[in-house]
């Protein structure tokens, strides 16, 4: 059994677009997966990686259970142990860690000054000597974060981690180093406060170099604290400026937590790295991308949908058109086969004398009447093709034109009307047949459906042709006459095939020209643009 095939239908914009954009929205978004999952396997590994060097929680149990992971209690001075931990594992990984002891409060890996100070503990007479003695260390870190502006000053940021190797320089790092050779010191609770302190660097052997940049600062409140100047005594005093600069955001920090127990300072678990989600940590990249491809997608599908649109609108026109020419071909030439079809019949009744040659005559006149509407159906199939030879060579107009109107003379002179048209020798390069034929067209429309005893004028000059007439009848509408099978007046009835000014449009076009028409009260006009 065959399938009957779909109707086509006419096309609705909207629709092709909201498909259009559906297409182009999941094109899009299968691209922005794309590069979404590319991003994600790249954090991934980047994350790994930090975890596979993620080493603070050892450096901090190793603070606080200096004897068998135990200590009858955490002191103050052990915080400057473990900020400084903190820091500096902040400048070799970039993570930020944030620990909470209760009882003393939170320890974070925010930017500070640490300063490690040691001194010999003896009587110091010989070099000999001094080897074998014992030093004190201590680990302290700035008393007051107000101190800082003296270390965040633009000067020593510019010298911050230059490593000295002669002629060349290592690649920067995050620190700054200086040495104090005067500050206050609270050993007990792990603080400093500088006096006198000197911008250093550090030499490709790993030796602290002096930059000769000296800071002084006079502090206002030392209560507490013992000057420390390394000038009396053998005293080693170094630090570092580091750890995590800016705004805190909780979501970026790893977290720990370590709770007093029975005397003890014990870890209540350990302290796992911490993966930030990736949908967290790119929130506001994939927000803006969202919004941006969505914007995109609206923008982006008018194109394909015009496309299809056109194509299918197209398609459409070339389907009404055929319908209409198949509907319009079987009404005009019902007709005429009628009447055909009645003569025949009286003429096998055996009617004889003048009726047989009167009935002869008509069905002679209607197979002329047919075999111009098959002529004029070829014409016009063939002015739609784009490949039509075009042969040109130099065409008098105007003598074109007065042959027409000579072809025309018998029914000029049935419908008593006067032809008005002023010679004139202009000549031009195109096909003379194709635009005999489209002049012809038109002035045999003016002809065919001029007024009775009215005036065609016929106007030229370099750069158009004009053809007014006045019509016998109103025209409905100028809109669509130059479609096939058009009429402008219900009332025509099988006078002509309204196939004319659709040939002679096509025809103009294939040579370059353009063919206007409209209507002004009871006259028709047609300009044909040179």
């Amino acid at each position: 059994m065959k399938v009957r095939k779909d109707i086509i239908r006419k096309p609705n914009y909207l629709i092709d677009y909201f498909v259009s954009l559906i297409i182009v929205l999941a094109v899009l978004m299968a691209l922005a997966m794309g590069v979404c999952l590319v991003r994600y396997v790249s954090y991934y590994y980047e994350t790994e990686d930090e975890k596979d060097f993620y080493d603070v929680t050892g450096e901090i149990d190793e603070v606080i259970f200096e004897n068998d992971f135990q200590k009858e209690e955490l002191v103050s001075s052990d915080i400057s142990k473990i900020k400084a931990a903190l820091v500096n594992h902040y400048s070799e990984t970039g993570q930020k860690v944030r620990y909470d002891f209760r009882g003393i409060g939170e320890v974070d890996s925010s930017r500070t000054a640490i300063l490690y100070y040691s001194y010999y503990d003896g009587d110091l007479k010989t070099e000999e000597i001094k080897s074998y003695i014992m030093s004190k260390s201590y680990i302290l870190r700035l008393a007051d974060d107000k101190y800082m502006e003296y270390f965040n000053t633009q000067e020593v940021k510019d010298m911050q981690g230059i490593t000295d190797v002669g002629s060349e320089c290592l690649e920067q790092s995050p620190e700054n180093f200086f040495s104090c050779s005067k500050f206050y010191a609270n050993l007990d609770e792990g603080l400093f406060i500088p006096v006198e302190f000197e911008i250093c660097t550090i030499s490709n052997g790993g030796n602290i170099v002096p930059t000769g940049k000296v800071i002084t600062i006079e502090p206002d409140n030392t209560e507490g604290f013992t000057l420390v100047n390394a000038l009396e005594g053998v005293t080693l005093n170094h630090g570092i400026v580091a750890g995590f600069e800016g705004a805190d955001n909780d979501e970026d920090y790893v977290h720990g937590d370590y709770i007093e127990s029975e005397g003890l300072v014990r870890k209540s678990e350990w302290s796992e790295y911490k993966v930030i989600p990736f949908t967290t940590k790119f929130k506001s990249q994939i927000t803006i991308g969202l919004v941006v491809v969505i914007w995109v997608s609206f923008g982006l599908a008018f194109i394909p949908a015009t496309i299809v649109y056109n194509v299918r609108m197209r398609r459409y026109q070339v389907y009404e058109m055929r319908s209409r020419m198949i509907d319009a071909m079987a009404h005009d030439l019902k007709t005429p086969m009628a009447a055909i079809s009645a003569y025949a019949e009286n003429l096998s009744n055996h009617i004889g004398g003048d009726k047989q040659e009167y009935y002869a005559g008509k069905i002679e006149e209607k197979v002329s009447q047919m075999n111009k509407m098959v002529n004029d159906i070829l014409e016009f199939s063939k002015s739609e093709k784009t490949q039509t030879a075009v042969n040109k060579e130099e065409v008098d107009i105007s003598a074109v034109i007065s042959q027409i109107i000579s072809d025309n003379e018998q029914m000029i002179e049935d419908k008593s009307l006067k032809v008005k048209y002023g010679k004139k020798d202009i000549k031009i390069i195109t096909d003379r047949e194709i635009f005999r034929q489209a002049i012809s067209n038109l002035i045999g429309n003016a002809v065919l459906y001029s007024k009775e005893g009215s005036d065609i004028n016929i106007s030229l000059d370099e750069k158009r042709l004009l053809i007014i007439n006045v019509t016998a009848e109103k025209i409905e509408s100028v809109e669509g006459l130059k479609d096939p099978f058009a009429k402008g007046s219900s009332t025509r009835g099988n006078r002509g095939t309204g196939l004319g000014l659709a040939i002679a449009d096509n025809n103009l076009a294939m040579l370059g020209m353009k063919l206007d028409i409209r209507s002004e009260e009871d006259k028709f006009i047609a300009e044909v643009k040179i």
